[in-house]
């Protein structure tokens, strides 16, 4: 039995949460037992540690949920804290309360497996080994921790060479939404891959002459077609997976960027290019 704790003031984000949590049981075997909370001034008052995951809303009535984190910090330190917000801003702070991740708004069961999902299985003591400031951004760190831990735990072997350093010209919410959405796609696609020795997931983020290059290729068995630019999905939510390559492509036009896709001999692979005004060496 797992014991989660929701903190959560809107109720169809709680009753979203628990619905999640009631197919990732289904999906794993593993049960659990939620306890609710809508503000974190109660959550701070009347917590114990007692529970295995909290899953935080950051923006909460009476009490921020970042800051509630800080209290319960003092008092569980092995507690597994993953925020759920819109507010991708926080995700540096939450290493000040050694958060494994955070979920952005509006969710959706993917993302909470993706996410969410690793401490129902990772060893507590171990999870944060190796994770913390390795690529050189702290957000890039934030968002490659969860992935990678999923990764691991269903066989797919994702590699990456990153500098991220090259990305601190970018706004945090514009990090997660390219990261978040490209490791989502290429994870999704490599799932459904039976051979498990091609499940291969490979990103790269490194600066060549005046340009910030983002690639991310993956194993892909399918010949894709592509509709303006974007590859069609063959799956029945497609217009979500259609979003998801939008969305990068929107991001990276912010900064002048541009998204090209390429489909062949069994690799997909999109690549990101963006100009920087101050020359990279």
């Amino acid at each position: 039995m797992i014991h989660v704790l929701i903190a959560e003031d809107d109720p169809q984000c709680f009753g979203q949460l628990e619905q999640f949590l009631s197919d990732y049981s289904r999906e794993t075997g593993r049960t659990f037992h939620i306890t609710r909370y809508d503000n974190g001034e109660d959550l701070v008052e009347q917590y114990r540690p007692e529970y295995d995951l909290l899953l935080l809303d950051v923006d909460m009535p009476f009490l921020d949920g970042m800051t509630a984190a800080g209290h319960i910090r003092r008092v569980d330190p092995e507690v597994v804290i993953v925020f759920v917000t819109n507010l991708a801003q926080y995700a540096i702070q939450g290493y000040s309360v050694n958060a494994l991740d955070y979920i952005l708004k509006p969710l959706n069961y993917f993302s909470l497996a993706a996410d969410g999902g690793a401490p129902f299985w990772t060893p507590w003591p171990t999870m944060w080994e190796g994770s913390a400031d390795e690529s050189g951004n702290s957000v890039l760190d934030t968002v490659l921790t969860g992935k990678s831990l999923y990764c691991a735990r269903h066989g797919v072997e994702l590699t990456c060479v990153a500098d991220g350093a090259r990305l601190d010209f970018m706004d945090i919410v514009d990090i997660c939404s390219i990261f978040g959405n490209l490791l989502d796609n290429a994870i999704e696609c490599e799932l459904n891959i039976q051979d498990k020795k091609k499940q291969l997931i490979h990103l790269a983020v490194y600066a060549k002459k005046d340009f910030l290059i983002i690639q991310c290729g993956n194993y892909c068995e399918q010949i894709l077609e592509f509709q303006d630019g974007i590859p069609i999905s063959t799956k029945g939510d497609g217009a979500y997976h259609g979003f998801g390559v939008k969305s990068i492509r929107y991001t990276a036009g912010k900064y002048g960027g541009t998204v090209t896709i390429h489909n062949q001999n069994s690799w997909f692979e999109m690549n990101i290019v963006i100009p920087v005004k101050t020359p990279v060496v």
